[in-house]
């Protein structure tokens, strides 16, 4: 018997779009190491939930993310490609995605640069509020950029400044304040270590379990969220690698 009930990513997505809530429940966690389809899932979540709303992404990637740049109409549109966020940015329809709402602040080869690139970007959408952050590679924002006080300042600040973060990591122990997020997507881990980790995040436990979440391969999830009349945790394919 299957521990969990298979669904598809319209109905995971359907139920997304009808909770995630700023005021209430407003921030995500996608785990799942390199080549898992964090990004390509992030993309899917911004087009259902976030179609009509400004979207702020953090990538710390210097090369140019074919994930990020890749269209299509499963996707949506992509962000537009910025080396910093104006005051205001979106008010004029500037920038990619449905609605010209949606930026990309994209990284320097130079950490430093970077790091205060998104210092700069954070601290803005901060005081700006009303937008969807995307903080992707939790684990380089945190540990090689050294951003961890002022992401856990930006995922704290939500509900009062209309903020809604998704977060995205390779491994949970570098996820900034994760006890925030109400909407948990566990993907491809590699190893019963990550599985272990990821089955508190779910608040499951013992070793089928763990055998569920480290078989996971990239394109597969388990999601779970704690907004009012979740059934509990579900899997679901984002997308089939073997179609590209």
């Amino acid at each position: 018997m299957s521990l969990l009930p298979d669904a598809s990513i319209g109905d995971v997505l359907d139920r997304v779009a009808d909770v995630v809530n700023p005021d209430h429940y407003p921030n995500q966690l996608i785990l799942g190491k390199s080549g898992a389809g964090k990004t390509r899932l992030t993309r899917q979540i911004l087009a259902r939930t976030a179609f009509a709303d400004r979207v702020a992404a953090f990538d710390p990637k210097p090369a140019d993310d074919k994930s990020w740049t890749m269209s299509s109409d499963e996707l949506g549109q992509a962000p537009k490609a910025v080396t910093a966020l104006d005051a205001g940015f979106g008010q004029s329809a500037e920038g990619g995605g449905p609605a010209g709402l949606w930026f990309r602040l994209i990284a320097s080869r130079d950490p430093a640069v970077t790091s205060e690139r998104f210092t700069d970007g954070l601290r803005l959408i901060g005081a700006e509020g009303a937008c969807v952050c995307v903080l992707d590679d939790a684990r380089t924002l945190n540990k090689s950029l050294r951003l961890t006080d002022v992401i856990e300042d930006t995922v704290l600040l939500g509900r009062s400044a209309r903020l809604s973060c998704i977060i995205s990591s390779q491994d949970p122990g570098y996820v900034a304040v994760r006890a925030q997020t109400s909407f948990r997507w566990i993907g491809h881990l590699g190893g019963y270590a990550a599985a272990k980790s990821a089955c508190a995040l779910l608040g499951v436990r013992g070793p089928q379990w763990e055998e569920l979440l480290s078989g996971l391969r990239p394109g597969e999830w388990i999601y779970h969220d704690d907004a009012p009349g979740n059934p509990g945790p579900c899997r679901f394919r984002s997308w089939d690698p073997a179609a590209g």
